[in-house]
């Protein structure tokens, strides 16, 4: 039955377009593991929880390749528009006004306060 053969099943998993965001890390929040059903794959689903549980994410696409058994997620991260200063600490803020995670302080970096 073409339901239960092995060829119907996720045999590899492309991610595209990160390059800040570890593969690992989309694969896992895709929520689609290899060996899974290819009938399974909610290519939908899987793009929404990807752009929820990474905030780096601006947009992920998801596509199945039927004859390869292979699921590709294409992403297109989000830019970093402003990197501020604070008690310390770096801070990135997102194309979307999003302040991603503070980044310690280097060895070698000046910590300076900007206030506008």
């Amino acid at each position: 039955m073409a339901l239960e053969s092995p060829l119907a099943r996720v045999r590899r998993i492309d991610v595209k377009g990160n390059t800040t965001i570890a593969q690992a890390n989309v694969v896992a929040d895709s929520g689609i593991e290899l060996g899974e059903s290819l009938w399974q794959v909610n290519a939908k689903a899987a793009s929404a929880r990807i752009e929820r549980r990474l905030p780096m994410v601006q947009s992920a696409g998801v596509t199945v390749d039927w004859l390869h058994g292979a699921v590709s997620l294409a992403l297109r991260e989000r830019q970093v528009v402003a990197v501020y200063a604070d008690a310390g600490s770096f801070y990135e803020l997102l194309n979307n006004g999003y302040v991603f995670a503070a980044e310690p302080p280097s060895a070698t970096a000046v910590s300076t306060r900007i206030g506008f």
